[in-house]
């Protein structure tokens, strides 16, 4: 009889061993492939050959990519979590492929007659690394994220496979069993400087790095931006945050989250009594800043389960100079009037959310800014990663709508472009003056709920 193979997680020091997978099948996460609050794996749960499958933290939500007769294998994220490649052998041999993160656009990337497999993201997501036998035996390769630019790093008689970037995309270390048995090994990641990391009697393989770089974290921040502000949320206060409770009755906290994507254990959480009026916000949490007209902002975030009809709405705002207003983000509901007048009637209320902009400038002017390229889908319980760039317009004026009218909004959630507009407006006093959290509910809440920040980044030019 054929063992079961399962799914599990712990923590990092071993505790809270946890089954995800409960198929009767083989499922597999090696590499790991997590990103976010999701895990891909492979599968032969629906019988025959491997599937790739995909599941949120906690083990639900359990969704298949691949379909077809062949075996679908080791699949990697890239740091945007927006792609998966992956190995199959659909095309008669193994070969490396890539697909969205929903399974759509599966597009082949190698093509020949040898084995090509175990590919790996760069962490800046431009380059793949993978084992092939084109030259005989298993060697290390590089190649552009769309299958050009085919590199060869190693060259030995021994077999080279598993490699696995450094965070800093600098080196990567790979199995190799060139010195008789399978020790771990390290190189430049130009294929310099091979080194042996180990070197025992026994097989040593599977090596993975620790540790994540900025790139990762937010795959979105401009280039050239210089952090002026990264928050891990291990503290109410310091690193020039301060915070006021407002209208709860409950203190925000540090909680233990072992779910939390980027930093765990350590997460903001903020707490809605159901005390709180409509328009309310428990608490406020901010930092300041030195009056930038260009700035991006990016945090991981999660609300409870019981949040409905988006009444944990708001999330940050960036306040500018002199009361002159405020720009905020928030959770909407699926389909919002007036926005879109020939589509919501009647509204639609959530889940799932999805995530919008206000800005409100003085003298009185306010405008809704909806997702206007993808409308990534936003689930309570569930980690999304938010990223917000804004830059002031080149001619400000009062009121706002008479100025240049060329400033910018963009927005990602989980990697995904959700907003892109380039014609906003702006108060003519420049510069923002003050980031921060205040979660307002829409509506009273029935029962205590909450919202969970894991990390926060603020990043403006030099």
């Amino acid at each position: 009889m054929t063992p079961f193979t399962e799914v599990w997680v712990m923590n990092a020091d071993g505790t809270g061993q946890t089954q995800l997978t409960f198929s009767g099948g083989l499922n597999w996460s090696a590499g790991p492939s997590w990103c976010g609050n999701q895990i891909a794996f492979y599968s032969t749960r629906a019988g025959g050959g491997n599937q790739i499958y995909v599941m949120n933290a906690d083990g639900t939500g359990v969704t298949r990519l691949t379909t077809n007769a062949a075996s679908d294998v080791t699949p990697d994220w890239s740091p945007s979590c927006g792609q998966i490649a992956f190995t199959s052998d659909r095309d008669g041999n193994s070969e490396i492929y890539v697909m969205n993160a929903d399974g759509t656009g599966q597009t082949r990337l190698t093509n020949n007659s040898a084995t090509d497999g175990s590919p790996v993201w760069s962490p800046d997501g431009t380059r793949l690394a993978f084992a092939t036998s084109r030259d005989g035996n298993s060697e290390i390769y590089v190649m552009n994220a769309d299958g050009t630019g085919v590199t060869r790093l190693t060259s030995d008689a021994g077999i080279d496979e598993l490699p696995a970037w450094s965070p800093d995309g600098s080196q990567i270390t790979f199995d190799s069993n060139r010195d008789g048995d399978t020790e771990i090994y390290v190189m430049n990641a130009d294929g310099s400087g091979v080194t042996a990391l180990t070197s025992n009697t026994v097989d040593d393989g599977w090596p993975a790095w620790f540790g994540q770089p900025s790139s990762v974290r937010w795959p979105n921040e401009p280039a050239g931006f210089v952090q002026f502000n990264d928050q891990p949320w291990d503290s109410l206060t310091g690193n020039n945050w301060s915070w006021l409770r407002r209208g709860g009755s409950t203190d925000p906290d540090i909680h233990a989250d072992p779910t939390a994507p980027l930093t765990p254990q350590n997460v903001l959480r903020i707490t809605y009594d159901n005390t709180l009026q409509a328009g309310e916000s428990p608490s406020v949490h901010w930092i300041g800043l030195p009056g930038v007209d260009e700035i991006y902002t990016a945090w991981w975030i999660k609300i409870s389960d019981n949040c409905p009809d988006a009444g944990c709405g708001k999330m940050t705002f960036l306040l500018p100079p002199d009361g002159g207003g405020q720009v905020f983000t928030a959770f909407y509901h699926p389909c919002v009037y007036p926005e879109f007048p020939d589509q919501c009637s009647p509204e639609r209320r959530g889940p799932p959310y999805k995530v919008g902009v206000n800005t409100e400038w003085l003298p009185y002017e306010q405008k809704a800014w909806q997702a206007n390229v993808e409308a990534t889908e936003i689930w309570p319980g569930t980690w999304h990663r938010i990223e917000f760039y804004y830059r002031w317009e080149t001619t400000p004026a009062t009121p706002p709508a008479t100025g240049s009218g060329d400033g910018i909004i963009r927005w990602w959630v989980d990697g995904r472009l959700n907003g892109n507009y380039t014609n906003v407006a702006y108060p003519v006093q420049r510069g923002f003056q003050e980031f921060q959290f205040a979660p307002t509910v829409i509506e009273t809440p029935p029962f205590v709920q909450y919202m969970y920040i894991d990390h926060t980044h603020v990043s403006t030019p030099p």
